[in-house]
C-alpha cells in the first residue's frame, strides 16, 4: 500500500471511529446488542451474570449462540477491555458491543475504498465512493445501534481481497476473500445471498465475450481460472457455511421463507418512499452518471452491479423485513461503485471539480437527516434511564410482564425479573400464586394488548381487592420524570 492509500485510509478510519463514538449515548443498545453483552457477561463473569430472559443454560452444554461470530468478537473484546481495567467497575459488556461494531465498522470502509481503488486506481473518486455510503444516515445508524458493523468488514474484505487477487493472482487473496465470505455468514444470517454478488463478480471479471462477423466467443482468464485458485476460492466460505446452516442459519431462513414472504412488489411503495426520504436527489443524479458512463463504455462491471441492485431491489420488495439497513451490502454498496465510477469517468478538470464539490455536499446531505437522530437516541424507550425508571416502579422481589423483546432491556439494566407477555391469564395466576407481585408494563405505542384483553386485566386483577398490592400495571408516565423525558412520554401515550 503506498504512502497516498494509507494515509487516506487511516483518515476514513479514524473519521468514522470518531463519529460513532461522538454519538454513542451511555446505556443505549438496541435489542440483538443487548442480548450479545448479556451473552458477553454470562461467559466472562459467570456466577455474576444478572437474570435474564434468555435461555443461557445451553451454552453450558456446548450450544453455540446466534450470530456467533458478532457474540464471540464482542465477548473477545469484553474480556480485554476487562483485563485492562478501561471498563468502569464492575465492567458492562455494553462498551465492548459499541466498541467491537466501531472499530469494524470504521474497517469495513476503509475496506470499501481500497476496493474502490483496486478496481479504478483513482483516490478521489475511491474516497467519495467510500464516504457517500458510509455517510448514509440509515447505514452509519446500522452501526451505531445495531450489530451491522462487523457485516460491512467482512463483505467488503471478501471483495478487496477478491480484486487483489484478480491482479496478483496469488493463492492466498482467493483463500482470505472465501474466508471472509463464510465468516460474514457468521456475523449477520443477511450475509446468506452475498455469494451472488461476489461469485458474480468474479466470472464477470473473468470471462471475456467476442464478437466476430460469424460467431461469439467466450473466453476465460486461464491464469486466473485454476482448479487451485477456485478450490479456494469456493472451499473456505462452503465450509463455513455449512457450519453456519447447522448451527443457526436453517431455520432463520426457514422461517424468512414461509412467515416473513409476500408477493413480489408488495413492499415497492413503501421501499421507494423510505429511500427517497433519506436519500436527496443529487445521490440518484451520481448513480445514473454512473450508469450513464458504464453503458456507453460498455464497462461490464457497471452493467454486472447495475443489474445486481435492480435485482436485490426486487427481491426486497416481498420480504416483510425490509429496511434501509439491510440494504447496505446488496443496493447501496453496489450503487457506490456505480457512482465511484462515474466520477473516474470525469475527464475535463474544472467538471472534476465542479462534481467533486457536489460529491461532498451529497456527502453532508446523506448524513444531515441523521443528526437530530443520533441526538435524540437516549430519548428511545431502550435506554438504560428506561430501565432505572422501572426499577423505579417495580421492587426487587416483582415480576415485570412486558413485550417479550423490551425484557432483555428489562433484566439488563432494571434488572429485575421479566416474562414476555403471555396469551392466556393463568400465567399471571400462576405468578400470583407463587407469591410474587405482578406489574405489567402498558405501552400503546407497542401495542402489547388490545383494549380487550386490557379491560379482561382491569376487571379480573386490577379492580378486585384481592390483588390489591399485587397486581398493579404502569407505563411511560408512571416513570419518574427526572429519569424519563416528559415530552417523550406525552408523545408515546397519546
Amino acid at each position: 500500500m503506498d504512502k497516498k492509500n494509507l494515509f487516506i485510509s487511516l483518515f476514513i478510519f479514524f473519521f468514522f471511529l470518531s463519529s460513532f463514538l461522538y454519538y454513542e449515548q451511555p446505556g443505549i443498545l438496541q435489542l440483538d446488542l443487548v442480548g450479545m453483552a448479556t451473552y458477553a457477561e454470562y461467559v466472562i463473569l459467570g456466577e455474576k451474570l444478572v437474570a435474564s430472559p434468555l435461555d443461557l443454560a445451553p451454552y453450558e452444554h456446548g450450544v453455540i449462540p446466534w450470530r456467533t461470530g458478532n457474540q464471540l468478537l464482542t465477548t473477545a473484546t469484553f474480556f480485554i477491555l476487562s483485563q485492562t481495567a478501561i471498563l468502569p467497575t464492575p465492567p458492562s459488556a455494553e462498551h465492548a458491543v459499541f466498541l467491537t461494531q466501531f472499530i469494524f465498522g470504521s474497517l469495513g470502509i476503509v475496506f470499501l475504498y481500497l476496493f474502490l481503488f483496486q478496481l479504478y486506481k483513482k483516490y478521489i473518486p475511491a474516497l467519495f465512493g467510500a464516504l457517500i455510503f458510509g455517510a448514509s444516515a440509515p447505514l452509519f445508524n446500522a452501526i451505531l445501534s445495531k450489530d451491522h458493523g462487523t457485516e460491512f468488514f467482512f463483505a467488503f474484505g471478501s471483495f478487496y481481497f477478491l480484486s487483489i487477487a484478480l491482479e496478483k493472482n496469488k493463492v492466498i487473496y482467493f483463500f482470505l476473500t472465501s474466508l471472509f465470505l463464510g465468516l460474514l455468514l457468521w456475523m449477520r444470517e443477511a450475509g446468506l445471498f452475498f455469494p451472488i454478488l461476489l461469485y458474480g463478480f468474479f466470472i464477470v471479471q473473468t470471462i471475456i465475450v467476442t464478437y466476430n462477423s460469424q460467431e461469439r466467443k467466450v473466453i476465460y482468464n486461464k491464469e486466473i481460472v485454476t482448479l487451485k485458485n477456485i478450490s479456494l476460492l469456493f472451499l473456505p466460505y462452503f465450509v463455513l457455511a455449512c457450519l453456519a446452516f447447522y448451527v443457526y442459519v436453517f431455520a432463520l431462513l426457514k422461517n424468512a421463507t414461509t412467515d416473513l414472504n409476500a408477493a413480489f412488489f408488495t413492499y415497492t411503495a413503501e421501499m421507494v418512499s423510505t429511500i427517497s426520504d433519506w436519500h436527496p436527489l443529487l445521490y440518484f443524479l451520481f448513480v445514473f452518471l454512473g450508469l450513464y458512463f458504464g453503458i456507453i463504455k460498455k464497462e461490464k462491471s457497471i452493467l454486472f452491479f447495475g443489474l445486481i441492485t435492480l435485482f436485490f431491489f426486487v427481491l426486497f420488495t416481498k420480504n416483510a423485513t425490509f429496511d434501509l439497513r439491510h440494504l447496505g451490502i446488496y443496493v447501496f454498496f453496489p450503487a457506490s461503485v456505480i457512482i465511484c465510477y462515474g466520477l473516474c469517468c470525469l475527464e475535463r478538470k474544472w467538471m472534476q471539480i465542479a462534481v467533486f464539490f457536489l460529491a461532498g455536499v451529497l456527502c453532508v446531505q446523506l448524513f444531515m437527516p441523521g443528526i437530530s437522530l443520533f441526538e435524540q437516541r437516549k430519548e428511545q424507550i431502550y435506554t438504560k434511564e428506561f430501565g432505572l425508571g422501572i426499577a423505579s416502579v417495580v421492587p426487587s422481589d416483582g415480576i415485570v410482564f412486558a413485550q417479550k423483546d423490551f425484557c432483555l432491556f428489562v433484566a439488563y439494566y432494571a434488572k429485575r425479573t421479566c416474562q414476555g407477555m403471555p396469551t392466556s391469564l393463568d400465567t399471571f395466576d400462576s405468578a400470583l400464586a407463587s407469591g410474587k407481585r405482578v406489574f405489567v408494563f402498558y405501552e400503546a405505542g407497542f401495542g402489547f394488548y388490545d383494549d380487550t384483553m386490557k379491560n379482561a386485566i382491569e376487571e379480573k386483577y386490577v379492580l378486585a381487592s384481592v390483588y390489591s398490592g399485587k397486581f398493579e400495571t404502569f407505563h411511560h408516565a408512571d416513570l419518574d420524570p427526572q429519569i424519563y423525558d416528559e415530552q417523550l412520554i406525552e408523545i408515546k401515550v397519546k
